[in-house]
């Protein structure tokens, strides 16, 4: 996939991206799509799960809190739309990958961040991530 920059990026699982310029989301799954066996024409789909900003900032970094969007069930499970916590989206409405980190509530004194695999974590209502919108660059 190319950006706006031309320079080409890896979807993942578990990933953070923006999409449609100013919206936030998790990558849930990426769905390939054949309308008509043996056509050679596929479309990619990507199930997001939206986050939405508190308004609230990370005292000593001045960072972004963000949160899920919508609480609710997946995308599988939900009874209605108004139930569904996740969006389906096309590949072109995906911008550029961002840097977030869970940030947990550990005490009453304070905040923590959480490490590990953002792919096999689970966004709940109480979910907070540290928006890092800094450039970062490696190298």
């Amino acid at each position: 996939m190319t950006v706006a920059t031309g320079r080409r990026i890896t979807l993942e699982r578990g990933q953070f991206v923006a999409y449609r310029g100013n919206k936030f989301a998790r990558l849930d799954h990426i769905l390939a799509h054949e309308p008509l066996r043996g056509s050679r024409k596929w479309f990619v789909f990507l199930v997001v799960t939206p986050l939405a900003d508190t308004g609230k900032t990370e005292p000593l970094t001045g960072l972004p809190i963000l949160k899920p969007a919508h609480t609710g069930s997946g995308l599988c499970n939900a009874v209605s739309e108004e139930d569904c916590s996740q969006d389906i989206i096309g590949l072109s409405a995906v911008g550029q990958g961002l840097y977030m980190m869970p940030y947990i509530t550990a005490s009453p004194d304070g905040r923590r961040l959480a490490f590990g695999s953002n792919k096999a974590m689970e966004l709940t209502e109480s979910t907070e991530l540290l928006h890092v919108n800094w450039r970062i660059h490696f190298g």
